[in-house]
């Protein structure tokens, strides 16, 4: 399924139940909507997808990103509503800020291995030991060098 462009993961009965607000079809700007609004969340949530390395078309776990589409939605209403309430200017910066949280809790899913081109030219880099002995013979205490690797109590 994916994120897809243009298309919402959530409808508007749905960031009802997740913000708990009311009355969000009541956009007053020229020729704003909600739906219009739910789709460009979901294109927000493409761009992040994007900007991380992910493949916004190859997502699985599309209905945890429901609660921050539904944020994002809030955020950009409450920011739309005229300048001067101060309690809309709160909201749309509480739910910017519960936008941005969700995505650092978020966990991506996908539904398949990157393949090869994805990976650049080289592939995968290899690991190579350039140390002329293993670590593990080497002497645990350097307190009395020049002495062999034993305890630095003692007679040697």
């Amino acid at each position: 399924m994916g994120l897809t462009a243009n298309r919402g993961i959530v409808s508007e009965q749905e960031v009802a139940e997740i913000c708990f607000e009311a009355d969000l079809g009541n956009l007053s700007a020229g020729g704003a909507t909600i739906d219009g609004t739910i789709r460009q969340a979901t294109n927000a949530l493409r761009r992040w997808a994007k900007t991380r390395g992910i493949d916004p078309d190859r997502v699985v776990n599309v209905d945890d990103f429901k609660a921050a589409a539904a944020y994002w939605v809030c955020a950009t209403v409450f920011a739309a509503q005229p300048q001067g309430d101060e309690e809309n200017a709160r909201k749309a910066v509480r739910y910017a800020e519960r936008f941005a949280e969700e995505l650092r809790t978020l966990i991506v899913e996908t539904d398949a291995q990157p393949d090869a081109k994805s990976l650049g030219a080289r592939g995968l880099p290899r690991v190579v030991n350039l140390d002329a002995e293993p670590s593990l013979t080497r002497p645990r205490d350097n307190r009395r060098p020049g002495r062999g690797p034993g305890p630095y109590f003692g007679g040697v």
